[in-house]
């Protein structure tokens, strides 16, 4: 049996070990042993705390112990903190319903977990709608590391917190000595052309091909922190840890994260051109489509850090590119799409503001002149449209005199009703 982990490899060893011990108990124990067993273990399970809560305004998520999609029956036996995949999305749905939750903490103090339910427990904090950030008490590992990525901003409560440990392991669990105690034979048949779908770990060529399949794990754990944290799928590889864990200052030198609290006191990155703040790149966006070729990114401090922490960083278009390559080209492109949905918007505004107003001529001199509406052109369309109600008026109050002279005067209706009948026969 094999699960794969995104997890520290202390840890790791730690839950394995514990799992092992389970499979002895398990063989040792007699069936009414193991029935009391199991029933002890769903007790404690059902009877994990929630750690969720919401004071003003903010809701804090807690993401703690071994992550799974299901609580591990290792964790309850042994007295461990564990949270589940499932009871942070529940967690996360409730915040962004509940109308009174302005802002989303996630908690964390993880190991890591099972690779299992992290990608989609990624994905879901990704697409919040609400701001959302990070705060790592002791540890976030590997799986954790996956998630906490996924916020606006990472901010370590300690400078001792343990960061990173990017990469996957597997365990595999060989029973195959306890099943030659127990007289335990196993045969196994594969079907024609699915030779992989039982690999034999104690050959060469099976530990190479459960390798593989790791490594397309790891690919899609350092895309998801390069997504994330807003860096190249390089920098991830090289900078990051390369698998191991990087204490609090590291991690912040290399832009894994975005503040380490020392006391009461943020400390920031500074004489840093790494941009990986999800809303620096949004404050970069406009200028990096502007005219000028340098400009400024204002790093703000967190909340209660004091104007001082204050960052202002001013390079030109070219080095941003070079320093931030997949950056760039993402806020290129998004600025691209949105130039053209907004001159749509432009061209559209000018077209429907001179067919109503009957200031046609004018809306097609502004658009090729490149103007917005501006508080003089609206008002420019404004007095053309209510020059164009009265000359409408007059021209309707026009007809219906002419109509009602017509009407009253039989001569005109007479030789009206003859023209018509001339036409008809020339028509004939």
């Amino acid at each position: 049996m094999s699960r794969f982990f995104a997890m520290e490899e202390r840890e790791l060893e730690k839950i394995i070990s514990l799992h092992n011990d389970l499979e002895k108990i398990k063989a040792e124990a007699s069936k009414k042993d193991i029935q009391e067993i199991t029933a002890i273990i769903k007790s404690e399970i059902e009877n994990m705390g929630d750690l969720f809560e919401i004071k003003d305004g903010i809701a804090h998520i807690p993401i703690v112990g071994e992550l799974s999609e299901k609580p591990a029956m290792s964790a309850s036996l042994f007295g461990n903190d564990q949270t589940t995949f499932g009871s942070i999305i529940d967690n996360i749905n409730k915040a962004e319903n509940d109308p009174f939750v302005e802002k989303v903490i996630f908690e964390i103090d993880s190991p890591g977990g099972t690779v299992h339910g992290t990608d989609q427990t990624a994905m879901a904090i990704r697409a919040m709608a609400k701001p959302k950030e990070t705060h790592i008490h002791n540890m976030a590992a590997s799986a954790s590391f996956w998630l906490a990525a996924q916020t606006d901003k990472i901010i370590a409560l300690t400078p001792t917190a343990e960061i990173g440990s990017i990469g996957i392991s597997a365990e595999i669990i060989d029973t195959s000595e306890a099943d030659k105690k127990n007289g335990i034979v196993t045969h196994k048949i594969i079907s024609t052309g699915a030779e992989k779908k039982s690999i034999d770990i104690t050959t060469q060529n099976g530990r190479s091909e459960l390798k593989e399949r790791l490594d397309e794990v790891h690919d899609i754990f350092v895309q998801r922190v390069a997504e994330g944290r807003g860096v190249s799928e390089k920098m991830v590889r090289d900078d990051f840890g390369k698998g191991g864990l990087v204490i609090a200052s590291k991690a912040l030198e290399v832009g894994m994260i975005d503040g380490i609290m020392d006391g009461n006191n943020l400390i920031t990155a500074k004489n840093s051109k790494k941009v990986t703040n999800q809303k620096v790149e949004n404050d970069i966006l406009d200028e990096l489509n502007a005219q000028g070729d340098h400009f400024n990114i204002v790093t703000e401090p967190a909340e209660g850090a004091g104007k001082n922490n204050e960052e202002v960083i001013n390079m030109t278009k070219d080095e941003f590119r070079t320093q931030n390559p997949d950056l760039y080209n993402q806020i290129y492109n998004e600025g691209k799409q949105a130039g053209i949905e907004n001159e749509r918007d432009r061209v559209a505004a000018h077209l429907t503001m001179g067919e109503t107003s009957g200031a046609m001529e004018a809306a097609i001199n502004h658009i090729k002149a490149g103007d917005g509406l501006t508080l003089a052109i609206n008002a420019e369309y404004t007095a053309a449209a209510m020059n164009k109600g009265d000359l409408d008026k007059r021209a309707k109050d026009e007809a219906k005199e002419v109509q009602t002279e017509t009407e009253t005067n039989p001569v005109a209706k007479a030789k009206e009703i003859a023209e018509e009948v001339i036409a008809l026969r020339k028509g004939a």
